[in-house]
């Protein structure tokens, strides 16, 4: 089994480092898949280009993989080897023909759901992985079950269950929340104002050389 965490990371931020640091707490001996998004299928076009946001998380995660040299973390760049926009269900059946005999986990935050609905072919979502939810900060979603039925994932009692069923289930994990964004974290740097609560010093470095938000607004 593997765990798989997409995003824009435009650019990875303290949040984005809280879920990796969880799932490697929760899941010591499961690999992780950091999958950055190509073009958004939703959302207007990164700042950042494909390679920079790369090089960002790899500088995000160089300290945790000297601290954590036996967590099995990838980055994988299949969709901008892909052209026109990036879904989600293009990665994961791309993912199963390669790993046929692995399970995916597919971790979303939990104000992603509601969403969900409205990706490319997300029926079929429920056939490819699990569904691992992670809370957002001051994010409450009183429907939660109802929202993962209609996507076509069953609640299992714990998410080492996950393991051990196929396809098509879901479970949440509950850790520390972070409360930052992409968008503001852009905005700050657009307007001179410090990140390095959000952000590390290499990233920040790496944004601020290549100047690659001054120009957001």
């Amino acid at each position: 089994m593997e765990l798989v965490f997409g995003g824009s990371f435009d650019p990875i931020h303290l949040g984005h480092f809280n879920v990796i640091e969880n799932l490697t707490k929760r899941f010591p001996d499961l690999p992780i898949r950091i999958i950055p998004c190509s073009i958004p299928a939703l959302k207007s076009r990164t700042s950042a280009s494909f390679e920079q946001r790369v090089e960002m998380i790899n500088l995000s995660l160089k300290p945790f993989a000297q601290i954590r040299f036996d967590a099995e973390i990838n980055i994988d760049q299949r969709e901008n080897l892909r052209e026109g926009k990036s879904y989600t269900v293009d990665t994961l059946e791309s993912l199963s023909k390669e790993f046929p005999e692995r399970r995916f986990v597919l971790v979303v935050g939990a104000d992603t759901l509601k969403s969900m609905n409205q990706w490319h072919r997300w029926k079929k979502l429920s056939e490819l992985c699990h569904l691992l939810v992670v809370n957002r900060p001051n994010y409450k979603i009183d429907n939660l079950k109802e929202l993962a039925k209609s996507l076509g994932f069953s609640a299992v009692k714990g998410v080492d269950e996950l393991m051990v069923n196929d396809n098509g289930c879901y479970s949440c994990l509950n850790i520390e929340e972070v409360d930052t964004s992409s968008t503001e974290i852009r905005k700050n740097f657009t307007n001179g104002l410090s990140n390095d609560k959000f952000i590390s010093n290499d990233v920040i470095n790496y944004i601020n050389n290549n100047l690659i938000y001054k120009q957001e607004l």
